[in-house]
This record gives C-alpha cells, structure tokens and sequence, in this order.
C-alpha cells in the first residue's frame, strides 16, 4: 500500500490523499474571457503562467466519509456516533424519568434519543442494535427510585446481562470515553 492509500475494512486499496500539478489548468483558466490570461510577475518582473498545483490530503471529503463509515461498518466510536446514546423506559410511568435523565445527558454534551414509543421493549432494544446506537439506557421502576439506567452495550451480544450504573456515574465515564476518543465502548461497565 502506497503510502497515498488505505485499506477499508474490506481490505480493498483505496486512493486517500493526492498532489499533482494539471499543466493543462492554468491554459482552461487563460481561455476563459472573464480573465483573459491569468499571468503573474515573477522575480524577474517578467510575465509568467501559473503553476497549479492540486492538493488533497485525504482525497475528497466524500470519499473520506465513506471510506470511514465503510471501515466501521457503521457501528462508530462513541464520539463520533450521530446518536450515542438511547434511553428507554419500560412503561409509560418511567417516561418522565427517562425524559429528565436524557435532558441530563444533553446537558452535559452527550447525543441521547429519548424512545418512548409504544413498541414493546425488545423490539426498541433490537431496532436500537439495528442502528447500531453505541448505548441502550433501560429505565424501569427499580432503576427510576434509584437514579440509575441499565446499560445495555453494543456489540455485547443477546445475552448480556444490563448492568445497572447511576446516572451521574454513567454520564461521567461517557464523557471521559468520548473524551479520550477511545475505539472501545467501556461507560456501560
């Protein structure tokens, strides 16, 4: 691999940064009737043509979202996540608390989705695992008397056990991954 290339996750070459210099540019831009000739004066005074020179240092911002949402398959790190977090309460009882714990999250800089719909709890859990939401906060009756969310991580597995953590706790040990911009999910622990 070049040294201008990288490896998606399907391990295929992809062209990332390029550098060249069009000789063929400065001519186009010299047609043009707007401008008429670009020239610049060099050091000798003497009228000479530009030399343009293209640069991208990691290909097209295009190309560089892909590649990146390619590489992650979509299951992104916890500070780039479009939504890092969801939370859920069990019943409708648990709403208010669950809404109060995400305008906490928010508060402190974290992108929480409150899902209250009237689905059944597994299938917003499963739908959560579908969009491959880093965290799933449960909120039910034992953890809305105690201030705490059930913390289901992705990429756990079906048969991970929530572990219940405080809120404040929680919140904290989020900032702190997504601070270090860490590739590993480890607030839910």
């Amino acid at each position: 691999v070049a040294a201008n290339q990288i490896l998606d996750a399907a391990k295929r070459v992809n062209l990332a940064g390029t550098q060249y210099t069009p000789f063929y540019t400065p001519m186009v831009i010299a047609s043009w009737k707007p401008i008429a000739g670009i020239l610049q004066a060099n050091v000798d005074n003497a009228a000479h043509r530009p030399v343009v020179i293209h640069r991208a240092v990691s290909g097209s911002f295009e190309r560089f979202i892909a590649i990146l949402i390619e590489h992650f398959a979509g299951a992104f790190p916890i500070w780039l996540a479009p939504e890092q977090v969801r939370v859920l309460p069990i019943t409708d009882d648990q709403a208010p608390v669950a809404a109060a714990i995400v305008e906490r999250m928010l508060a402190a800089g974290i992108r929480a989705h409150l899902d209250d719909r009237s689905e059944t709890l597994k299938y917003r859990v499963a739908e959560g695992a579908r969009m491959k939401v880093p965290y799933m906060c449960v909120v039910g009756r034992r953890e809305a008397e105690v201030d705490q969310v059930a913390v289901n991580t992705r990429g756990a597995g079906e048969g991970q056990k929530p572990a219940p953590v405080g809120v404040e706790q929680f919140i904290v040990a989020m900032q702190e991954e997504i601070g270090s911009r860490s590739l590993a999910l480890r607030a839910g622990s």
